[in-house]
């Protein structure tokens, strides 16, 4: 396992950190980043999700979060555009998000 310690960093270094590990992995790994505000956790699920990778999150306190990306061996086989693949503008955002349910707006705000 591959631990990033995000803690503190302003956005986007927890996506920047967490891309140079796993553009760092040349075989099956599980790469964990610390991080300690929740649109840091999003912008990592969105991450990974982008790559086709697994992804979890973890409380590990108040404002303290684990997210957990799992990088099977699959991903190496013949796969290399998505290790080197841009990271969207949108994953690298410190904005809240803003979720449409219903047709109705929710803005969720993280105070750091």
């Amino acid at each position: 396992m591959i631990q990033v310690n995000a803690m503190g960093d302003a956005c986007p270094l927890p996506v920047v950190k967490t891309k140079n590990a796993l553009e760092g992995l040349t075989s099956a790994d599980v790469i964990e980043t610390l991080v300690d505000n929740d649109v840091a956790v999003q912008n990592l699920l969105r991450f990974a999700k982008n790559r086709g990778l697994n992804a979890e999150q973890k409380t590990l306190g108040e404002s303290a979060f684990a997210v957990v990306i799992d990088v099977p061996a699959s991903f190496f086989e013949g796969n290399d555009a998505e290790v080197d693949k841009e990271v969207p503008e949108e994953y690298l955002s410190c904005s809240p998000l803003v979720i449409e349910e219903k047709s109705k707006k929710v803005a969720v705000v993280i105070s750091s």
